[in-house]
Order: structure tokens, then sequence, then C-alpha cells
């Protein structure tokens, strides 16, 4: 096991090439990007990475990302994914669905992940601080 570059140290990488080493806590490949794996936890939502790409549940939505994570040397990475929104109240059977495509952007330092969600259709970004190994029980939309 190879410790990892400035401040990386977290156990929650794995090798890009998918093999036994999948738990190993830490290891490099020779671009210096690295898979994020594991959970994290924070104000409004709760995020798990997976060797498949990520899952994300609000309050009152939940979002996705279909591909692999791949995080560089500073800790940073930018995905595309999808964001859906919950209304308050049972579905319509004729409803629409509120799935928009999304870019999620993350800076990680230590075990703090600051993501920034910016949903195609709306003129602000969400914002969340979310900590590594920590699960929030969220208020859903009732």
């Amino acid at each position: 096991m190879r410790s990892a570059k400035a401040g990386l140290s977290w156990k929650l990488l794995v090798p890009m090439a998918m093999s036994a080493s999948l738990f190993s806590p830490v290891c490099q490949a020779a671009d210096s990007q690295f898979l994020l794996i594991g959970k994290w936890g924070g104000d409004g939502v709760n995020m798990v990475f997976g060797p498949q790409g990520a899952q994300l549940d609000y309050e009152c939505a939940v979002g996705s990302i279909a591909t692999p994570t791949y995080v560089d040397a500073q800790g940073r990475f930018s995905a595309m994914g999808f964001y859906e929104s919950y209304q308050i109240g049972p579905d319509r059977v004729d409803s629409v669905s509120k799935r928009r495509a999304t870019t999620y952007d993350g800076h990680i330092v230590n075990a703090v992940l600051e993501l920034k969600v910016r949903v195609e259709g709306d003129n602000v970004a969400l914002r969340f601080r979310l900590d590594k190994d920590r699960k929030v029980k969220l208020g859903r939309c009732l």
C-alpha cells in the first residue's frame, strides 16, 4: 500500500484497476487519479460512492451518477448525473418525471466533501458539506 499525496490519505479510495485490491484503503494510479468509494453525509443529503457510480438521497429528491467517480491529486472531481425532485403528497398517475441532467462538482479535504450540485434549468447551484462515514437522518417530503 502506498500513501497518497496532498491530504488524500483517507480510507475512501481504491485503485482504478478493479481487482482483489478493491478493498485496499488507498492506492494511487500512475496518472494520480483515484476511484472514490464510500459513504458521506451532511445536512440534507446522504451520498454513497461505489465502483459503478454514486447514489444521493436528499430530503425531497434523489440523485445519481451512473459512472465511476475519479478524484484527482488535489481532491477534486466533476461528474454528470441526474437529479429528481419530489413534491409534497402522493404522486399522481399522470405526473411527469422531474428527472433532470445534473453536474456534481466536489472537492475533498481531509474527510470533508464540499459538493456543488448544478441542476439543468436552475439558476442557483445547491451546495452541501458532507463528512466521510456519516449518515444523516433526512426529513422526507410528506
